[in-house]
């Protein structure tokens, strides 16, 4: 099938081959193809723009129960509220310019699965261990609980050195680069950037500053009222760049109880949850997380 030779050049019928103007073609429909074609471009990029606009907070809503089962949703109050998410981010990027440091059990999940659990068995993390995190100058402790009991890393900016125990057991030590692959996590976390200052500079305020972080609603998690708020960048300085991400912050101090992400695929990729947390003020007296009744 060929156009007609008056308005349009010949050739097969495609996407773009009614827009292809004969030599011969007036000067007016010219211009008359040219105002239709950018009509058309402006309606493409408004329903591209508006429409995954409108998709995003669906998919973090469907998704939340897949990532979160143990997360229980306060009715009534699920919603899509950027300005409230960026209130959110300031609130903890003030808790934590008001800490010297805190310390968590934290645990990893890799898999979907393994936050579901088996029968009653409940959750099992991949991995667990105590982080202790100090501030001015930045130190990091890292204490394994599973696997490889008793293995410990120490971190000090002031270093640039992270010092390895590999095994409890012996008394051997190993002085690595905190972006050496042996300490490097499957995702690409360092130790270096083990913090939450670090989290908030490279992560949390880039996404909010370009209006790509959401506060999806309130809940309950371990015990403690949260807000709930959705990621989901275009450009961070770290790497690599997730797809989404979903972050539990304590409605009491705006501290992070948990972190999850998935890939550009949408595959799930992990969960880290801080439990048992202890906030040190700076000149103050320690504050513990505790669970709270309802």
């Amino acid at each position: 099938m060929t156009i007609p030779k008056e308005g349009v050049g010949k050739g097969p019928v495609g996407m773009w081959s009614f827009f292809v103007l004969d030599s011969s073609a007036s000067w007016g429909r010219r211009r008359f193809v040219r105002c239709v074609l950018f009509a058309g471009g402006l309606l493409a990029l408004s329903l591209v723009l508006f429409g995954q606009g409108d998709l995003v907070p669906k998919v973090f809503a469907a998704r939340l129960p897949e990532v979160y089962p143990d997360l229980k949703v306060d009715p009534g109050s699920r919603g899509y509220d950027y300005p409230k998410a960026q209130a959110q981010a300031d609130r903890l990027l003030m808790t934590l310019r008001h800490l010297s440091g805190y310390a968590c059990l934290s645990q990893t999940y890799y898999s979907l699965k393994r936050i579901r659990g088996e029968r009653s068995s409940g959750p099992r993390p991949d991995e667990s261990f105590d982080l202790e995190i100090r501030f001015s100058p930045l130190s990091v402790a890292v204490r394994m609980r599973f696997p490889r009991k008793g293995a410990t890393v120490r971190y000090r900016s002031v270093e640039g050195v992270a010092v390895v125990r590999p095994f409890g057991f012996l008394p051997l030590s190993l002085s690595l680069s905190p972006k050496s692959s042996l300490i490097t996590s499957r995702f690409g976390h360092t130790i270096d950037h083990a913090d939450f200052l670090s989290y908030d500079r490279r992560i949390l305020r880039p996404s909010c500053l370009t209006h790509s972080c959401l506060y999806l609603g309130s809940g309950r998690f371990a015990g403690r009222p949260v807000g709930i708020l959705g990621i989901a960048p275009d450009q961070l300085e770290a790497r690599p760049v997730f797809g989404r991400m979903w972050l539990l912050l304590d409605r009491e101090t705006a501290f992070p109880l948990s972190v999850a992400t998935e890939g550009p695929d949408g595959l799930f990729w992990e969960r880290i949850d801080y439990l048992r947390c202890h906030l040190y003020p700076a000149g103050g007296t320690p504050v513990a997380l505790k669970r709270k009744k309802k």
